[in-house]
């Protein structure tokens, strides 16, 4: 049974969640300071790209939780990386929250729901296709 098939014991869940939460906070404070926001998107690609099989289940799990943040950045840094590494497990979180987003009022949140869809749109083609090996894609 491989690292990506054994179920994920909630402390340990737990603990992976705080310390993703913490590093995303560290890092994007930095890039604010900085005046390079992107820097932030960066830092969490580079470190979703040196997680193991294990930590990256972790992280494809804590991800799409992102998506329900009142956070825009943090919300931004979540569809970054669930593209980039086209990571299917977050396909239910983006249905919903299309389905929650669904009659935006202004241009940041149409666009916000316009990425979403688009995102849903290229992970359901990779699970429908079954590759979505997130150790793959991406690297």
């Amino acid at each position: 049974m491989s690292a990506l098939d054994q179920p994920v014991e909630q402390d340990e869940l737990s603990r992976f969640r705080e310390m993703l939460n913490d590093y995303w906070s560290i890092v994007y404070e930095r890039a604010v300071y900085a005046k390079e926001p992107n820097i932030a998107d960066i830092k969490m690609d580079e470190l979703y790209r040196g997680f193991g099989p294990n930590a990256r289940r972790l992280c494809n799990l804590v991800l799409p939780e992102w998506l329900e943040s009142t956070d825009e950045s943090l919300r931004f840094t979540a569809f970054v990386l669930i593209r980039k590494f086209l990571i299917t497990s977050a396909i239910p979180e983006l249905k919903q929250f299309i389905e929650t987003h669904g009659n935006p009022e202004n241009a940041p949140e149409r666009f916000e729901l316009k990425k979403a869809e688009q995102i849903l749109e290229l992970c359901m083609a990779v699970d429908s296709t079954d590759m979505g090996n997130q150790e793959q894609v991406g690297d």
